[in-house]
C-alpha cells in the first residue's frame, strides 16, 4: 500500500508540475507578445493618439496599449468592426473618437484642421506598407507631436535594399521626403512574410 501511495504522489506531482510549467510557458509567451509593442513611449506625458487602420484585429496589435490615454482618435473603413470595438468587453473608452472613413483622407482632414497627436500608430495591412511609407509618411510624421510607430516588413526592406538597418531606413525616408527624421527603434513583432516589425520614430 505504501508503494502505491508513493506512486500516486509521484503521478500527482508530475501532472501538477506539467500543468504549472505550461502555465509559466503561457505567461512567458503572453508577456513576450505584449512587450513587442514599444510600451516605453508611454513613460512620457502622452495625452493623445491617432490610430488609423484600427479595426482589422479589433485593436489587438496597438489600440489596446492606449487604454490609459484619454484622447484617442481611431479611423477605419470597417463600420461593423468599429461597432464591435465599442463593446464594453474591449474596455476601450466610450468617449474615444471613432471615425469611419478612408484613413489617409481623414488624416488629411485632421491636418487641415490643425489637429495633432502625441502619438501616431499605424498598423496597416502588409500589402499597404509600400504605399504608406512612399506616399503617406510625410503626413504621418507631420501630425505627430512626440512619437510615430509604423508597421514595417522584410518584404519592403528587401525590395528597396535597406538591410534591416535603422540608419539605412532613416536615410531612405529622409532622401525621399527631404526632411530629417529620428528612427530610434526597430522591433520584430512576428515572422509573417519573413518578418514584420515596428519602426519607432521620436520627434
Amino acid at each position: 500500500m505504501a508503494e502505491i501511495s508513493k506512486i500516486k504522489k509521484r503521478i500527482k506531482f508530475f501532472f501538477n508540475f506539467k500543468k504549472n510549467k505550461n502555465l509559466i510557458s503561457i505567461f512567458k509567451r503572453k508577456k513576450s507578445i505584449e512587450e513587442k509593442y514599444p510600451n516605453y513611449i508611454f513613460k512620457g506625458n502622452i495625452e493623445s493618439a491617432l490610430i488609423p487602420f484600427c479595426a482589422a484585429f479589433l485593436g489587438e496589435n496597438d489600440v489596446k496599449y492606449f487604454i490609459n490615454v484619454n484622447n484617442v482618435t481611431l479611423i477605419d473603413l470597417d463600420k461593423d468592426k468599429i461597432e464591435i470595438m465599442k463593446n464594453e468587453k474591449y474596455n476601450y473608452k466610450s468617449d474615444w473618437n471613432f471615425i469611419i472613413g478612408d484613413c489617409w483622407i481623414e488624416m488629411d482632414k485632421l491636418i487641415e484642421n490643425n489637429t495633432f497627436f502625441d502619438v501616431v500608430s499605424v498598423d496597416c495591412w502588409t500589402t499597404q506598407i509600400e504605399e504608406m511609407i512612399n506616399l503617406h509618411f510625410k503626413n504621418i510624421y507631420k501630425i505627430a507631436n512626440k512619437y510615430v510607430v509604423i508597421i514595417y516588413s522584410k518584404e519592403f526592406d528587401e525590395k528597396y535594399g535597406l538591410n534591416k538597418s535603422k540608419e539605412t531606413i532613416q536615410a531612405y525616408i529622409e532622401k525621399k521626403y527631404e526632411f530629417k527624421v529620428n528612427l530610434i527603434d526597430m522591433i520584430k513583432r512576428s515572422n509573417f512574410k519573413g518578418g514584420i516589425y515596428w519602426l519607432v520614430f521620436k520627434k
